[in-house]
This record gives structure tokens, C-alpha cells and sequence, in this order.
């Protein structure tokens, strides 16, 4: 799996995904926010840090200017001086650290809602035609699973369906796609979606979808996503409800037959389409455990 690793991805079913998937060079995982506030509280504690070593040096100070003075009454007076001080710095202190809390609390608001309508922009645009490299791109080919006695259409084909319109659900109104095992129907995306093309890929009856046909249909979509000659695809998994076993059988066997197939030839000679795999997020974190693979031993032991 590890060269499969470097060339397929697993990204969480969601809104951020009609505006298409992350840039290479931007696809820092799913942590990357929890990082950044981490960062940010680490820089809050080094601040506090930094106040207190300074009021310790400014006690010391302060002891070591009334050395040698033998009035009892400016002793009283230095000594109330110094836990007056202390108190003004402890309440500062506490009003500096409830100023940053809410603070990273504004600013983790007003940057969720600054994504949202950055989504909603990239998802009209398609990444944008800004100078710097687009926060997110549309790819060439999309799969959607559809079964045929679901409707209406769930997991990502729901969410093209809402992005289009109702698009699809007319197509399924009108009988063009059923969603039987094996149908596979070719349509090109409109503007607003994070594809070119789509294919609509049927599943059969959902209560006849078991591992073997879950394998079978895997392996089946991703031959014909190959034989369209893609750039890069985004594959989606069955749609929400699936157990995860099921779900990871359609992965394993879209990765066995990828591993089998080189990936799919691109656009270019001798290139190699990227996929991106498209599924519930309860089901992310195992993905990517599968695609990683076991745990290697050190120094290269079987």
C-alpha cells in the first residue's frame, strides 16, 4: 500500500468537499486547525511565562533596594508595597488569561464562519482565480454509487444533488438512471460541482449489498473510471447507513484493483491519476489506517 498511499486519498464526506478537494500543497490533514490552536495556547502560556519571570526579577529588585535600612516603618511600608504589587499583578494575570481565552474564542468563530463562505465561493468558482494557489480544486471525474431503492440519493451523490438542484433526482424521476447493479451513467457536471465529469454508478438493491458485491462493484467503478482516461478522480463510498464493514471491503477492493491496474493512466503519457476517496466521516480514520498498512518493524525484520 505505501505507493498506493502517496497518490490516493481519504478526505471526510461534508460541504468542504463541493468546492472540491485540497491542494497538494495545502493538504495538511484533518488536524490542522487543532494544531493551529494548539500553537496558539503554547504562545499564550510562554506570554504568561514571560510575566512572571519579570515579576519575580521586579520582587528581588525591590528587596534588594531596601537592604541595609534599619527603619522598621520603611520596612512595613517596602513589605506593603510589594503585596499590593503582588495582588495588581495576580489580578492582571487573570484578566490577560481570560482576554486570550475569549479571544481564541472569537477568532476560532470568525474563522469558521470566514470557511464556510470561502466553500461556498471556491464551489462557484472552482478554486478561484486568485494569484496564490487555490485552497481547494475541482478534479476531472467523479464516481457516485447509487442503490436502487434509495431515494432520495444519500452520502455524496445527495450532496451534488442539493449542489445541482435536484439534477440527478430528475434523472431518476425520469428512469435515465435506476440504480441497478452494474449501470453506469456518463454526464457532464455542471459549473458549480467539483467534477467535470460524473458517472452514476448503480449498486443494486441496498439489502443485497453484501461483501462480495460490495467487491465486485468496487472494482467495477474503478474500471470505469479508468477507461475515461482521467486526470485525477474522486471516488465516493456508499452512500450513509452502510456499516463499516461493508464500507471497507468496497475500499480494499478498489485499492487492490488500483494496486492491480497501476492507478489508471492520465491525461499525460505515463502518468498516474490521483484518487480521492470520498466517505462518511465515521469511517475516515480506519481508511486511512488501511491505506497506510500494518506496522513495519524497525531496521526492515519480516
Amino acid at each position: 500500500m505505501a505507493d498506493l498511499a502517496e497518490r490516493v486519498f481519504v478526505e471526510p464526506l461534508g460541504r468542504a468537499v463541493l468546492s472540491g478537494v485540497p491542494a497538494l500543497g495545502d493538504y495538511g490533514g484533518p488536524h490542522r486547525a487543532d494544531e493551529d490552536r494548539a500553537d496558539r495556547a503554547g504562545d499564550d502560556r510562554d506570554d504568561r511565562d514571560d510575566r512572571d519571570d519579570r515579576d519575580d526579577r521586579d520582587d528581588r529588585d525591590d528587596r534588594d533596594d531596601g537592604e541595609g535600612r534599619d527603619d522598621p516603618d520603611d520596612d512595613g511600608e517596602r513589605d506593603a508595597r510589594s503585596a499590593n504589587n503582588q495582588q495588581d499583578r495576580r489580578r492582571q494575570n487573570t484578566a490577560d488569561t481570560r482576554a486570550d481565552k475569549q479571544a481564541d474564542k472569537q477568532a476560532d468563530k470568525q474563522a469558521d464562519k470566514q470557511a464556510d463562505k470561502q466553500a461556498d465561493k471556491q464551489a462557484d468558482t472552482r478554486g478561484g482565480d486568485g494569484d496564490g494557489p487555490p485552497k481547494r480544486r475541482a478534479l476531472d471525474v467523479c464516481v457516485l454509487p447509487v442503490f436502487a431503492d434509495e431515494r432520495p440519493l444519500t452520502g455524496l451523490a445527495g450532496f451534488f444533488d442539493w449542489r445541482a438542484s435536484g439534477m440527478l433526482s430528475a434523472l431518476v424521476r425520469q428512469r435515465l438512471c435506476t440504480g441497478r447493479a452494474g449501470e453506469a451513467v456518463l454526464m457532464p457536471a455542471r459549473k458549480t460541482l467539483p467534477a467535470t465529469r460524473i458517472v452514476l454508478y448503480g449498486l443494486g438493491e441496498s439489502s443485497a449489498f453484501d461483501h462480495d458485491t460490495a467487491r465486485e462493484a468496487a472494482a467495477a467503478m474503478v474500471g470505469v473510471a479508468q477507461n475515461l482516461r482521467p486526470r485525477d478522480v474522486m471516488l465516493a463510498m456508499p452512500g450513509r447507513g452502510q456499516e463499516r464493514a461493508i464500507v471497507e471491503a468496497v475500499f480494499d477492493a478498489a485499492l487492490a484493483t488500483l494496486n492491480t491496474s497501476g492507478g489508471g493512466s492520465g491525461v499525460g503519457v505515463g502518468e498516474t491519476a490521483q484518487w480521492w476517496v470520498i466517505a462518511d466521516p465515521r469511517h475516515v480514520a480506519r481508511l486511512r489506517r488501511v491505506l497506510d498498512g500494518p506496522p513495519r518493524a524497525a531496521g526492515g525484520a519480516q
